[in-house]
């Protein structure tokens, strides 16, 4: 079995630079420094494990890796979509919005 048959990538935070930052509006960003390597379909954030997932479009799941404070635990349960963006050189490379799904239970 290769490392490509495994539905679970490397954590974010383990194969780049990352961050997240939320405001109380509801908006979530995560930067990164280096481009994923596919498109993402939708990000997921459990509230009982406090696990932020991105989940790529060929069904792969990468966890984020990062804690996510109670603050930002709190910002995020008003929100619906998240913005992700590389940053390169201190200038944004690309954006892409995805769908955030909410886990309360």
């Amino acid at each position: 079995m290769q490392d490509s048959d495994f539905p679970v990538l490397t954590s974010l935070d383990k194969s780049m630079r990352c961050g997240i930052f939320t405001s109380k509006s509801g908006k979530v960003l995560i930067i990164h420094d280096q481009n994923l390597d596919t498109e993402l379909q939708w990000a997921e954030f459990d509230c009982h494990s406090k696990q932020f997932s991105l989940v790529h479009e060929d069904g792969k799941i990468q966890h984020l890796g990062l804690n996510v404070c109670a603050e930002a635990e709190k910002n995020l349960l008003s929100s619906k979509e998240i913005s992700l963006a590389v940053i390169k050189n201190q200038k944004v490379q690309s954006l892409q919005n995805v769908i955030l799904i909410l886990h309360k239970d």
